[in-house]
């Protein structure tokens, strides 16, 4: 039977004291993350749910008196976490093309997509924490994006995104010796081959 581990904070040792949950009638579960390991989310083991689901109580907020600030008694976050998504990619492709110019090189590349999971924006969940993000300052920043950096860091789920990317995993650049060469160079017929990973990685996420 599945049971939650339930965090009561550290003892004088530094020790965590957790205590088990039996699930209720939703099905059997259990909380993977005794703290929110995502920061107001959690990775839970759900039947019927993949592995390590990421779960959390999103906020909701509106701008009520038109001022263009939200603040936090615009906000109401929910007391029953709903399924944000998976923490690893459900989805995979890669492709790998070339094209050959002047008859002699070519030029590939590989490519790779992962997409179908959710990955929690630490970056801007740290300046917002600290109160440096842009959305705590500018009225023109969209309301979920002032209600996320509102609730602050541990708070609602507004920090998990969609994680979806596609990049250029590698870039080869092949050159095949001339057969004229073949009394100059020992192995004439053999390409010539110059591969690696991009220096600066094009990462692109999917809307």
């Amino acid at each position: 039977m599945g049971y939650q581990l339930r965090d009561h904070g550290g003892d004088d040792h530094g020790s965590d004291r957790r205590e088990r949950q039996l699930p209720g009638r939703g099905g059997q579960q259990r909380t993977i993350d005794a703290s929110p390991f995502f920061g107001g989310a959690q990775r839970r083991l759900t039947t019927g749910y993949p592995v390590g689901g990421v779960w959390g109580s999103p906020g909701v907020g509106r701008d009520a008196n038109g001022d263009g600030v939200v603040v936090p008694s615009e906000i109401i976050v929910g007391t029953d976490p709903v399924y944000l998504g998976s923490p690893v990619p459900t989805r995979e492709a890669g492709l790998v093309t070339s094209v050959t110019l002047f008859r002699r090189t070519t030029l590939a590349a590989q490519i790779d997509y992962h997409g179908g999971f959710q990955k929690r924006n630490e970056t801007e969940a740290y300046r917002c924490d600290f109160g440096l993000c842009q959305a705590l300052y500018d009225p023109s920043s969209s309301v979920a994006d002032q209600v996320r950096a509102v609730e602050g860091y541990g708070t609602g789920a507004g920090f998990m995104e969609k994680g979806d990317f596609a990049r250029v995993r590698e870039v080869a650049l092949t050159w095949e010796v001339p057969a004229r060469w073949s009394d100059r160079v020992v192995y004439a017929t053999s390409p010539t081959n110059v591969a690696g990973p991009p220096r600066h990685a094009a990462m692109t996420a999917i809307d």
